[in-house]
């Protein structure tokens, strides 16, 4: 396992290389404190953008204040250094003015999700659900996202707000303006590996 992990921790190193197109600006979380947890109500800026937790709607379409994310490195995103880990709650942000994409990479290892795009809300089961689809006047296009594996994410259009979330999602290199999203540095295999070798948080 050990092996595994330098092998993933080595693809993300090598996604560092990949340089967004001008006009970019990536919210990768390197400048959050490691090991940090994050409930609803609570707001965190990293690289001059701020983001706030929000609740979560179950698939029974309960919503919940008892979730929380997470700051760690174990990569589980796909990206590198550090990712954040969303646990029935969804991060939420708003931009200054509209961006015209935005584009993400993650690691969906469970449950349902739920997106929201200048306020257009969406409750579903996997990404690849929502892949083709027009979420608040953006079109989203996802590659993977069939649980339990690494993928990207990426919505096309005119983007003032943005809300996503899971219950067992980690995501990681938030990229907006003109994006290129790459793909993720880990294989989805590793990604689980290492998922169920995680010392379990309370």
């Amino acid at each position: 396992m050990k092996t595994a992990r330098l092998a993933v921790l080595c693809c993300g190193v090598l996604a560092l290389f990949v340089a967004a197109p001008a006009g970019a600006v990536t919210y990768d979380f390197e400048d959050l404190v490691y090991d940090t947890t994050y409930v609803v109500g609570n707001t965190f800026t990293t690289n001059g953008q701020l983001f706030e937790l929000d609740q979560f709607q179950w698939g029974n379409l309960v919503w919940t204040s008892g979730g929380h994310a997470y700051v760690d490195n174990e990569l589980l995103a796909g990206g590198s250094g550090l990712d954040l880990e969303l646990n029935n709650i969804n991060l939420k942000t708003s931009f200054s003015g509209p961006v015209s994409s935005l584009g993400l990479v993650f690691g969906e290892y469970g449950g349902n999700l739920n997106i929201a795009i200048n306020g257009d809300f969406l409750n579903f089961s996997q990404l690849s659900d929502i892949n083709g689809l027009t979420i608040g006047g953006c079109a989203i296009a996802v590659t993977n996202g069939f649980g339990n594996d690494q993928g990207t994410f990426l919505a096309t259009g005119s983007i003032g707000t943005f809300k996503l979330g899971g219950q067992e999602l980690w995501i990681d290199d938030i990229r907006t303006g003109d994006v290129v999203v790459p793909e993720p540095a880990g294989l989805g295999l590793l990604g689980l590996a290492m998922l169920v070798v995680r010392k379990k948080r309370t």
